[in-house]
């Protein structure tokens, strides 16, 4: 089986978060400023504004910040 992302072939398993290697088939996932693939909560930890003063990442209305952790 192929994966297709970005413009390249993949095997499924070998298209992976940048962070975590978690496999990316399937599951949402946003880019760095490099192309660099990231599942959203390691996106969202790394790059989402920070509060001034919890310092917790600032998500979309539409991500709570439960779902943006990984449940593993």
């Amino acid at each position: 089986m192929v994966l297709t992302a970005l413009n390249r072939s993949y095997h499924p398993a070998c298209f992976q978060c940048t962070a975590c290697s978690l496999c990316l088939d399937g599951v949402s996932f946003a880019l760095d400023k490099n192309g660099q693939p990231f599942c959203m909560p390691d996106y969202h930890e790394r790059f989402a504004p920070r509060c001034a003063k919890c310092k917790k990442p600032i998500l979309p209305e539409n991500v709570s910040e439960k779902q943006s952790k990984k449940n593993f």
